[in-house]
Formats: structure tokens, C-alpha cells, sequence
């Protein structure tokens, strides 16, 4: 049998029970579930012996080894000894581990959930135990196509299994549900800014905040016990009254791990990252589309693989259009269930059953030494991240073999060392 590690990355907080990740996120980050959820598929179909490594203490489902580390660099030491065959992690930002990586025997995945910049792609391309990286979504594929780590790349949706097949909804009409961690990444501050905007115009309207600064580690929380002092701050003075107390329209759940299912059940939207800035691929989307709740968020990214817009959500041009698409919804009763169902019905996409046996042609094309690329079609929209522009410094560079002009992602990445400096 195949020996499949697997590493879940260098977050640190209390135990998790992922002993049942059929019920869904038990509280972690989108990717840690991910990988979890290729964990239990692999280990479920006989075929490999599936062990998972993480700095965090997981409880896993029985057959499914488990070892706590302290840091990054132990993997490969720990990967050695179970004489892995091929080891599988997301992208991580650690020049020690990737000299550790390139002395490893086995074979390496770089399961991709985020961006990378042009030191990783270079370390990707030029780095021969790792023979594979895994973009999340066609959006996030198509973002590197003019750079040489996409001749090393393919993508693969994530899985999510559907685990209320039958489940009916209780709109209330007037209930949003934002989900996401509380970090300047994830766009909390951005519905904030809007959300007067709703309640202006439906005054009963209530907004459900799942999620927490902790979601990501053990960051230390200001004094309204949610984000970090700094993010607080700016989110002041769209969720405080003039006592400093939270508006009453805004309900704080923190980090809900079992049982999101029953609040998106009872609420009419879903809102998740309004920002977009982060988002490779919105789990956050497909898990509300599991309880057939439609979601508004913003047109970007790797949103245009998971909402069908118009159809299974909305993806709003801006962030005023965003107020009046949450009101449509909330108002439109017809239209929210029509979107409800055709978001339940949209998820049937990632299912296990679909996105797990391409897993099992990967690694058994990886194991074999028969797995080939070749630069996929881009997908629409073309102006998605400026893909049009990429789209023809790939044929520039790939086509006509003039290799010395830049990549996008090697021009970004040089943008975003001159602002950081």
C-alpha cells in the first residue's frame, strides 16, 4: 500500500476532535480541513496508509495515524522514519524546511491554498522531490499561467461532503450569517462598513458573526474578546453605540464548529469575505450552499469557481452594490429560495465521490512516474486579476520562447517587496 503523509501546517491552539469530519469544520481553518477531508477519503478507500503531522494535537478518525510536532523542519525527520512515499503540504514560508525538502526521498505535493509568491514558485520549479503542485481552483491555476511552476501544476477543487441530503430551510427573512475569522484578510470590517446601509433599509435585520481573531492561532483578542486590539479599533465605530456597546443588530457566536448547519438553515444570506482578498476558492461558500443558503460576496478571485452568479449566489461589483444584492435577497423571498436550491444542487461539484478519484489518478500517476502536464485553457473572466494580461505574457514567454520577460506573479512580488520595504 501506498504510504500517503500528510501535514496540516504550523498553526498552534487547544486539541481539536476531528475525529468525525463528516459533520463538517470542527473549528479549524479552511485548509487544515481540506486536508483532513482528503485524509478520511484516502484512508476510506483501503488504498494508502494515511498519516497525518501537525504542530496542533488533532484526534483523528481510528486507522488514521497521527504525530505532534513542534515545528516545521521536524516533518522531514518524522516523514523519513515512516518511509512516506509521498508527502503532501500546503504552501508555507520557511527557508530552513526547503532546504529539509530537497534532501528528501520521497515525493512531495505542494497542495496550494494560497497564493505564492516568486521565491516559492522558483523553489517549486527548481526543486526535484517535489514533482507536483496542486492549485485549489481553475481562478488560482489560471493566475500563474505565464510563470514556469504552472508546467509543474494542475488543480483540484476541494471536496466537501454532503451531509444533509434532505435538509429544508426556515427563512426568516431578515438573518444574515457572516462566517470567517476575524483578521483583516477575511473582509469582516468590509460588511461592517455596509451594514448601516442594510438596516437602513430593512431595520429588523439582524447579522450572525461566526467566527473569531483566534480561528488562525492563539492571537491575543482587545477588549471586546473577538479580533486582535488593532482590528477592534477600526471596527469600532460601525458596531458600537454610543455607550460602546455592540448595536443590537450584531450578534457574536465566535468560532461554531458542530451545529452551523441549523443557524444557515434559519437565516436567508450568507456572507463570506467581502474583501475577496484571501479567496482561493470560499469553502465558506459550499458550506453554506450544503444548507441551501444562498451567499452575497464580492466578484473576485476564486469566487468565480464556487458561485454561480445570478444563479446559486450573487457576486457584487462592489462593496455598494453588496448592501442592495443583501437587501434583494432579503427581500426577494422567490428569488432567495430559487438561489438557496441551486446552490445545494451547485455543490454536487466537489463532492467526494467527483474531486476523490482525481486525488487517486494524481498519486497513483505520481507513484507510477507517469504524471505529465500540459498548460490548461484559461477560463473566463479574463478579467479576473488581469488574466487577460498574463494570458499574453504566457503566450510571450511559452509561444515564442522569449523567456526573459517577467511573469505577473514575479512583478507583483517585486511590487510587494518595495512597499513592504
Amino acid at each position: 500500500m501506498m504510504n500517503i503523509t500528510i501535514y496540516l501546517g504550523p498553526r498552534t491552539g487547544s486539541s481539536v476532535d476531528a475525529s468525525h469530519i463528516e459533520k463538517g469544520n470542527p473549528g479549524v481553518g479552511g485548509t487544515p480541513f481540506c486536508m483532513l477531508e482528503l485524509a478520511v477519503y484516502l484512508h476510506d478507500t483501503r488504498r494508502y496508509n494515511v498519516t497525518i503531522l501537525a504542530v496542533r494535537e488533532y484526534r483523528l478518525k481510528q486507522g488514521i495515524r497521527f504525530f505532534q510536532i513542534e515545528r516545521d523542519s521536524d516533518i522531514c525527520n518524522v516523514v523519513e522514519e515512516l518511509k512516506t512515499d509521498i508527502l503532501i503540504l500546503s504552501q508555507f514560508n520557511n527557508r530552513n524546511l526547503e532546504v529539509k525538502i530537497a534532501k528528501l526521498k520521497c515525493k512531495v505535493v505542494i497542495w496550494s491554498h494560497n497564493y505564492i509568491f516568486s521565491h516559492f514558485c522558483n523553489f517549486i520549479t527548481n526543486t526535484p522531490q517535489i514533482v507536483c503542485n496542486v492549485f485549489v481552483g481553475k481562478q488560482l491555476y489560471d493566475r500563474y499561467i505565464d510563470d514556469d511552476v504552472i508546467k509543474k501544476s494542475t488543480f483540484i477543487y476541494n471536496m466537501y461532503s454532503d451531509k444533509f441530503p434532505d435538509i429544508k430551510r426556515e427563512d426568516d427573512h431578515k438573518t444574515v450569517v457572516y462566517m470567517g475569522a476575524l483578521i483583516p484578510g477575511k473582509g469582516f470590517l468590509e460588511l461592517c462598513s455596509i451594514w448601516k446601509k442594510v438596516l437602513n433599509r430593512i431595520p429588523e435585520a439582524k447579522l450572525l458573526v461566526m467566527g473569531s481573531g483566534k480561528l488562525y492561532g492563539e492571537a491575543e483578542l482587545g477588549k471586546l474578546g473577538i479580533a486582535s486590539t488593532k482590528y477592534e479599533q477600526l471596527l469600532e465605530k460601525y458596531i458600537l453605540d454610543t455607550q460602546g456597546n455592540i448595536i443590537p443588530s450584531v450578534k457574536l457566536l465566535g468560532v461554531v464548529g458542530e451545529g452551523k448547519e441549523e443557524i444557515f438553515r434559519k437565516a436567508s444570506v450568507g456572507i463570506v469575505n467581502p474583501s475577496g482578498r484571501t479567496e482561493t476558492f470560499g469553502m465558506g461558500v459550499v458550506e453554506m450552499g450544503e444548507a441551501r443558503l444562498p451567499v452575497v460576496t464580492i466578484g473576485k478571485n476564486g469566487y468565480f469557481d464556487t458561485v454561480q452568479s445570478g444563479k446559486s449566489g450573487i457576486l457584487s461589483k462592489s462593496l455598494d452594490t453588496m448592501a442592495d444584492d443583501i437587501v434583494k435577497l432579503l427581500t426577494d423571498h422567490s428569488l432567495n429560495k430559487k438561489m438557496g436550491d441551486e446552490a445545494k444542487r451547485n455543490n454536487q461539484r466537489f463532492l467526494p465521490s467527483v474531486i476523490g478519484p482525481q486525488w487517486d489518478v494524481l498519486l497513483e500517476d505520481i507513484y507510477s512516474d507517469t504524471l505529465k502536464f500540459e498548460i490548461l485553457k484559461p477560463s473566463r473572466p479574463y478579467s479576473n486579476n488581469f488574466k487577460w494580461i498574463r494570458i499574453c505574457i504566457s503566450k510571450i514567454r511559452f509561444g515564442l520562447g522569449i523567456r526573459y520577460i517577467p511573469s505577473m506573479i514575479k512583478i507583483e512580488s517585486y511590487l510587494v517587496k518595495l512597499l513592504y520595504k
